[in-house]
């Protein structure tokens, strides 16, 4: 907290104006009603389910709370959620907060989603200062400013930026070396939304690189085994009715659509089964993770931060069938850690291409993000064949 106050009060008089007015536009945006309600919505929902009602939101539909007063702005009044524990109960402080009050529901929702882009804001500056990078009012300034960040985050308010929010602490506490906090971090995000679990790879072999010793990677794998059952069992213990607390989960991983899906998922779908296709994506992205851990090796806090876009990039290509405009959220904040200027110009071409998206919703939203995808893909391994090194 210290160097954040000395951050915002340092002789940059204009650099501290700038963050504040950064700031101010971001608030703003939250007195916006969101324009894609049917995930926010149901965040509070579910919420209310559990906070208000007093039952179980993986067991229980909108359709059995009729009488809601959010019943009417529901769309998926037959669902249960699809979502990790965490996020219910983080979900529910506004709730329980603001009890039967609509407005005051929704502003509360939004301003936890505004708390979670605001510190992912504060983090990139910290992460960014370990790299020795200067630029600290220039990372944050673009970040809020972002237009994903401002239409999807703080208008629509979608909680991905929750999870990139744990996600960001499990890379402070890594460049650290403290490896159990930054475990227990990844998998509360994993607890709030799934998609952190393929980070699980690189996180035991960048302890593998900075150890050097296959015992001491043994040694911690039991130990964040009994952490992820620990963690597990009290996130879920309230809501666990058997395995069909997860029926909703298994709905979302599921999810597929013609116009939403990466087109190397949906040419492949043309002649093969979805099954089959699946598992061929699935054994795509998991060549391309073993080549990032084996010949990539990341063994810097910089590689790490690099690999994990590389991660995030091949399973959005390759084992993804659901792709959509927020899930950029999962890289634009660690584009802007590093000081690679790939990830400069990764960072401005994702927001160039979600305003092309927003602008053209007709079109085929996966084409138009796997396309952005592959062309990333290449300019950030580009650099890399010609072997400029990231100190």
């Amino acid at each position: 907290m210290n160097s954040w106050i000395k951050f915002i009060e340092s002789k940059n008089r204009l650099g501290s104006f700038l963050v504040l007015g950064a700031i101010i536009i971001s608030v703003l945006m939250l007195g916006q009603y969101p324009f894609q309600t049917s995930d926010f919505i149901n965040y509070i929902f579910s919420a209310r389910i559990f906070s208000v009602y007093k039952q179980n939101p993986y067991l229980l539909t909108p359709n059995d709370f009729s009488n809601d007063l959010f019943f009417n702005l529901t769309q998926w009044k037959d669902l249960v959620t699809g979502y990790g524990p965490a996020w219910v109960y983080l979900s529910s402080i506004p709730v329980v907060i603001f009890k039967n009050n609509l407005v005051f529901t929704i502003l509360g929702m939004k301003i936890l989603i505004a708390s979670f882009v605001f510190g992912s804001g504060f983090l990139i500056v910290k992460l960014s200062q370990k790299l020795n990078d200067k630029k600290l009012y220039n990372k944050f300034i673009l970040f809020i400013l972002s237009p994903v960040v401002l239409v999807e985050l703080m208008i629509n308010g979608h909680n991905d930026i929750a999870m990139i929010f744990f996600v960001l602490l499990w890379l402070w506490y890594m460049q650290a070396k403290r490896f159990n906090i930054a475990f227990t971090f990844l998998w509360i995000g994993v607890l709030i939304k799934f998609i952190p679990i393929i980070l699980l790879p690189l996180h035991f072999s960048y302890i593998f690189w900075v150890k050097n010793s296959a015992y001491k990677l043994y040694s911690k794998f039991w130990q964040h085994f009994l952490i992820v059952l620990g963690l597990t069992f009290i996130f879920y213990l309230p809501f666990w009715n058997g395995w069909h607390t997860l029926d909703g989960t298994f709905f979302l991983l599921n999810l597929r659509g013609l116009f939403q899906a990466s087109p190397f998922l949906a040419l492949l779908s043309i002649y093969l089964p979805y099954r089959i296709v699946t598992g061929i994506g699935f054994a795509v992205f998991l060549t391309v993770y073993a080549v990032i851990i084996l010949k990539y090796q990341p063994k810097s806090f910089a590689k790490l931060v690099n690999a994990c876009i590389f991660v995030f990039v091949a399973f959005m290509l390759f084992a993804q069938w659901y792709i959509m405009p927020w899930y950029l959220v999962w890289i634009l904040p660690l584009l802007l850690i590093t000081k690679h200027f790939w990830h400069q110009v990764g960072f401005w071409f994702i927001n160039l291409l979600w305003i092309f998206i927003l602008l053209t919703r007709n079109l085929h939203l996966g084409s138009l993000l796997t396309l952005f995808l592959f062309a990333f893909f290449i300019t950030i391994i580009f650099p890399f064949k010609l072997k400029l090194k990231i100190k």
